[in-house]
């Protein structure tokens, strides 16, 4: 105790240069730590000069703990996000000292823990204004949780920040009518938020789209995607918003990366309508909401067909039915490159698995709701020399599983095993609890030779020969 009082001593007798030094080091956060410990630091934090204020979601976070801070115009990014706290008198000093402010993210906090409602800041549009004319330079604003604020006070942070390439406007309970907003002068603007509060009124905005990559919204009207060609991530929000809209009929983004799909209704979406490839989509998952989406809905056996998607490496099926064994091989000559690939089929048999082993990338396999497998087949998955994890719903007879003991990479293997007549009567006699359990581990005991070397994690499901099952 009394070396660690003598170091702490020695800091408070340090110069006041090195001190100032020694803060230098860290962020804004750190530094209102430190300023807590004595008066001696608290004077040296005080003297030092931030060009990053990044203190988001303090509730109880006022105006007083920045004022000092702020009087500087070598801050070049500030993010008060989910501070409620913060008034217009903060944001007025922010418009006297931004000049150099690149990045400026405020409001209240969107989803406050053990809350039912978010918490919202009060700023008006004179702040706004005011706001404009201090900062000229923003490339990043975000606006979440804002009360008082009208699509004009946004129009004039735009007009005077041109060179946005980042703008977010979440909740905003006051900007009732989306149509005054005018984007027109963002033509460097690369991802747009634009996520509408309730009962908000859309309406056809001009956005530039051009240079657009990344789109979250939930306003169907916001954007004509024809103009996105750049786009690598658009939102579950934003889909939903499109297929509200009585023209649109299809969605061709060449650039797409990630695509989930979330509502049930697709007739009207198209994966490569208009022929187009689809190069850059590497994850495609349909939303696990959902349930019985037809495959045939989804056009997905068209895209397949014309090798639509040759960079896919996600595939999530699983609320998909009617799929049969002949997607399979479709599926794995247009796809090289899969990874990792979930279904649900119960008409799926052995063939569907022979068809997978030509994915020879394949690292994660899920197959649920399946019941005429046998398992005749795993082992060639042991051509998937990369494979990790397993998951098979449908009961394999327990003659196949120590094939897949070639599989080299397997370290997660969840199965459904049948066990031979002579094992299942051993299964019967044993009640699973307690000295009876032994008879099932004998049972078990080949298997789990045939595996340990291998699995890291296992979780078998045992069925007897004539139907009945027990649990392992």
């Amino acid at each position: 105790m009394a070396e660690e009082e003598r170091s702490l001593a020695s800091l408070e007798e340090l110069p006041v240069e090195i001190l100032n030094l020694v803060c230098s080091y860290l962020d804004f956060a750190e530094a209102c730590a430190l300023a807590s410990v004595s008066k001696r630091l608290r004077a040296a934090i005080r003297g030092l000069t931030f060009t990053h204020l990044n203190i988001p979601n303090r509730i109880l976070l006022g105006d007083a703990v920045l004022r000092g801070y702020l009087q500087t115009t070598a801050l070049v990014a500030i993010n008060i996000q989910g501070c409620p706290g913060i008034t217009g008198t903060t944001l007025l000093r922010i418009a006297e000292h931004g000049a150099n402010l690149t990045s400026l993210k405020l409001g209240g906090l969107a989803n406050p823990e053990l809350r039912l409602t978010p918490l919202y800041c009060r700023f008006a549009d004179k702040v706004f204004d005011m706001l404009a004319k201090g900062c000229h330079r923003l490339v990043e604003f975000s606006l979440v949780c804002v009360e008082l604020v009208t699509a004009a006070s946004i129009n004039t942070v735009i007009h005077s920040n041109p060179g946005l390439v980042t703008l977010h406007i979440e909740d905003c309970p006051s900007m009732q009518d989306l149509s005054s907003l005018d984007f027109s002068p963002l033509t460097q603007l690369t991802s747009l938020t634009l996520l509408a509060a309730s009962g908000t009124r859309g309406a056809p905005l001009a956005v530039p789209a051009t240079r657009l990559t990344r789109l979250v919204t939930n306003v169907h009207s916001v954007v004509n995607l024809a103009d996105c060609d750049n786009i690598i991530h658009i939102s579950a929000p934003t889909i939903r918003a499109l297929l509200d809209r009585s023209d649109f009929s299809a969605l061709v983004l060449p650039r797409l990366e990630v695509f989930h799909i979330p509502a049930h209704n697709l007739p009207a979406l198209y994966l490569g309508a208009r022929g187009e490839p689809l190069p850059a989509l590497r994850e495609l998952a349909f939303s696990p909401t959902l349930y019985q989406v037809s495959l045939a809905s989804t056009c997905l056996e068209r895209a397949l067909q014309h090798r639509l998607l040759p960079s896919l490496t996600v595939l999530d099926l699983l609320p998909v039915s009617n799929l049969t064994d002949a997607f399979f091989p479709l599926l794995a000559t247009a796809c090289p490159l899969l990874t990792h690939f979930q279904c649900r089929g119960t008409a799926l048999t052995d063939a569907a698995l022979v068809a997978l082993a030509a994915c020879r990338a394949l690292t994660t396999l899920t197959i649920a709701g399946v019941t005429a497998m046998t398992g005749s087949a795993l082992p060639a998955l042991a051509a998937c020399t990369h494979l990790h994890t397993l998951r098979l719903s449908s009961p394999v007879l327990a003659c196949h599983v120590p094939a897949l003991a070639a599989c080299g990479s397997l370290v997660v293997l969840e199965l459904a095993v049948t066990l031979p007549f002579a094992s299942s009567q051993l299964v019967a006699s044993a009640s699973g609890v307690g000295p009876a359990s032994s008879a099932l581990d004998d049972a078990l005991a080949p298997l789990l030779a045939s595996l340990a070397p291998r699995v890291r994690s296992l979780i078998l499901r045992t069925h007897q020969a004539t139907g009945a099952g027990a649990g392992a």
